[in-house]
């Protein structure tokens, strides 16, 4: 008999107890007992010398020396009693009576025992949601259906969020402290979860912080169930060394493994039978894995019976169901560790992240760049229907058109016109193929994270079981559930959080037309409320054709546009037209308790007492509508215009000397709406001031392009 059976075999003897100081300690209490079962079942493979009498007792009296009953307070803020309790107590109620557990510390009714009907109605508007989503995706994406249906399923989803919005407000007859708080806290858990999910499947990225973190793992590991011959799948079988290696280098969460740790781990391994090293080793190491011939060329197989492009990975194409599902279930095996992390919380936010790049509220972008690069040279030279096959997925037939462009000349300072030729959106055969090769792996990930986040529900014993109160279909048991959305071609990532930058390709494997294939969130270039719209609509089309949808990104192509941009608002600005000031309503001055305080004021008081004759003045007893204009006049460099406009000059130089208001000088003038900006005001402009707002958050850093100061958005690209 192995040793691996031995220990399966320990668990069905009975309790061995050498000293009955000790029964008590275990017997009534599930938490202590679970614990003594994991100990035991650790130690054998520590001291295989040791029969399990040995280990018991020994493991007994670490319990009895070492177990701590601190005090635990249990608050029913509904039924407003407090009982005082222990730890060990409460965790033997949580095992023995299973109220659903959340990350907050609060406990809740089992779903069964009291139907809610808070339940019944968000599951209704998630519902009606889906229904009006499946409808939304019928149409091009931008159209007027489109937007209707879109807006359409954001009302459900506000709906639903509105009961969390409720129970949050004091003021609201369903308010509760705890509850609000645990959907909350439940929320940043799932989302650490998924988050580390991905980290560790994808390039085992969860490092290990403590020698129990390890033991557990090995644990987990080697009692995980086991159904698929090695012999048939592994060329590269990994000894004790390769495997020891292995789990070392996965440690590094705050821990470094010290010599007797080493030692513990390596004397553990070596007690592992073939078949749990191979999964001990091969468990978070998908590269290495699917390295292995027989899984390369499933991969490869699968792509070379597909009929055509694999766009949506939420629907496996028929002719390779086979193939997927075996793939899957390899992975499944082999890769997949489907055990909590505990701390996840304090991984998620202290880890830095290789493949799980943006975490929303719920949501996760994920690079899955590493695995198409690892398949695509296992590609080359084999012939597949999906390299064969290009088409328009534009139903109208367009010719290739001749088109503007500009580039800018940084010697002689003047923008450039060039002729480029545009073709019309055509998915090429290494489109497909890439979609194709992506769909593999966001299939397989997209069931392994739902059986992941089964697995989360179920260690926080919050399953949805069916009954007389309860008709819920037992595939339902569990409502989280995570889907592949989007495809996105490339992502540009800002210092900011939730801050960045896309170019969407594919939506639920429907093809996203170029016109609508940027998403910008947050970035104040692209969403800055006082920016000029046409500059924003400019400086995206910079973003999307030189960064987002480029083969290379070349960071002198990106200046000379942004230099463009700069050099036109310049020329606008200085030729007297008005579209780059910031238009205002003022009411009037008796309005305000302070008017000083109030841009539009200020500047319509500078602006009336610096106007010349013959010009309207603005009537502050009453509304205006202004043109703002940022500018620098102060009493150093009102000499520019002392020659041309002497009569502004006189009133300039006596208001800022009599004016405490405009003592630093004027920062702003305002201009009536339907005056020209006058031209004595143009030397005071402030250009780069007006510059930068529209132009200098664009996201330079991300590409590589460091500003002279760091502290200040000016481009520094054109100077005066």
């Amino acid at each position: 008999m192995s040793r691996y059976a031995e220990m399966r075999l320990a668990k069905s003897m009975p309790e061995i107890v050498p000293d009955t100081n000790f029964k008590g300690i275990y017997k009534d209490n599930l938490a202590v007992k679970n614990y003594r079962e994991s100990a035991i079942e650790c130690l054998q493979l520590y001291f295989p010398e040791l029969n399990i009498t040995e280990i018991s007792y020994g493991v007994d009296r670490a319990i009895a020396e070492n177990i701590k009953y601190h005090k635990a307070t249990i608050d029913n803020s509904y039924k407003k009693q407090t009982v005082e309790t222990t730890i060990p107590e409460l965790a033997h109620y949580i095992l023995s009576k299973k109220p659903i557990m959340t990350t907050y510390g609060c406990l809740f009714t089992q779903h069964a025992e009291v139907p809610h009907p808070f339940y019944y109605m968000v599951d209704n508007f998630i519902n009606q949601r889906d229904v009006v989503k499946k409808e939304m995706f019928k149409h091009p994406k931008g159209s007027f259906d489109f937007q209707k249906y879109s807006l359409l399923q954001l009302l459900y989803k506000l709906d639903a969020n509105a009961f969390y919005g409720a129970i949050g407000m004091p003021s609201c007859f369903y308010y509760n402290f705890y509850t609000a708080a645990s959907v909350t806290a439940q929320g940043r858990s799932l989302n650490s979860a998924m988050a580390l999910f991905f980290e560790m499947f994808l390039d085992n990225n969860v490092p290990f912080g403590s020698l129990n973190e390890v033991v557990t793992f090995i644990q987990h590991t080697i009692h995980d169930s086991y159904s698929i011959d090695d012999h048939m799948i592994l060329n590269h079988v990994p000894g004790p060394q390769e495997t020891f290696y292995k789990i070392i280098t996965s440690c590094g969460f705050n821990y470094v493994p010290s010599e007797e740790d080493m030692m513990i781990l390596w004397k553990m391994i070596n007690q592992l039978d073939q078949p749990e090293l191979n999964r001990l080793y091969y468990r978070n190491n998908l590269y290495e894995f699917c390295d292995n011939v027989y899984v390369s060329d499933l991969i490869v197989r699968i792509l070379c019976k597909l009929d055509s492009e694999w766009g949506d990975s939420n629907k496996v194409p028929e002719e390779v169901k086979p193939e997927v599902s075996e793939l899957l279930d390899l992975l499944r095996e082999y890769v997949f560790y489907n055990h909590q992390i505990i701390d996840r919380l304090d991984k998620m936010e202290k880890l830095i992240r290789s493949v799980s790049i943006i975490q929303d509220t719920d949501s996760a972008i994920v690079s899955y760049d590493a695995f198409y690069r690892f398949v695509l040279p296992k590609t080359n030279g084999i012939d597949m229907k999906i390299k064969r096959t290009e088409y328009n997925y534009i139903t109208e037939k367009t010719e290739p058109v001749t088109y503007d462009i500009k580039d800018y000349d940084f010697g002689n300072d003047e923008v450039i016109e060039l002729e480029r030729m545009r073709n019309p959106f055509v998915v090429i055969p290494q489109d497909q193929l890439r979609h194709s090769i992506l769909s593999i792996l966001a299939h397989c990930i997209s069931k392994l994270l739902n059986e992941y986040m089964y697995s989360y529900t179920k260690n926080s014993q919050a399953f949805i079981p069916a009954n007389e109160n309860y008709p819920i279909p037992k595939n339902m048991q569990c409502l989280i559930f995570a889907k592949t959305e989007f495809l996105m071609k490339r992502v540009l990532l800002t210092d900011a959080k939730k801050h960045y930058g896309s170019n969407i390709e594919l939506q639920e494997g429907n093809y996203v037309p170029k016109s609508e294939a940027l998403d910008t969130k947050g970035m104040d270039a692209f969403n800055k409320s006082t920016s000029n719209d046409a500059i924003k609509e400019r400086l995206k089309k910079v973003l999307f054709n030189e960064i987002l949808d480029t083969p290379a990104i070349e960071q002198v192509k990106v200046i000379k546009a942004l230099a463009i941009i700069e050099k036109e608002i310049f020329d606008s600005i200085h030729s007297g037209k008005k579209e780059f000031y910031k238009p205002a309503k003022v009411k009037s001055k008796a309005a305000y308790g302070d008017p000083m305080r109030i841009q539009g004021i200020k500047a319509s008081i500078a602006y009336n007492a610096l106007h010349q004759d013959g010009t309207e003045t603005l009537d502050l007893d009453q509304r205006n509508s202004i043109d703002i204009a940022k500018c620098d006049i102060n009493l150093k460099n009102i000499g520019r215009i002392k020659e041309d406009f002497p009569d502004v000059y006189e009133k300039a130089v006596k208001f800022l000397t009599d004016n405490k208001y405009y003592a630093t000088g004027i920062e702003s003038i305002a201009i009536p709406i339907n005056e020209p900006v006058p031209q004595w005001l143009l030397p005071f402009i402030a250009y780069e001031t007006i510059i930068s707002d529209n132009v200098g958050n664009f996201p330079l850093e991300s590409i590589g392009i460091i500003r002279g100061n760091p502290n200040n958005n000016k481009s520094n690209i054109v100077r005066f």
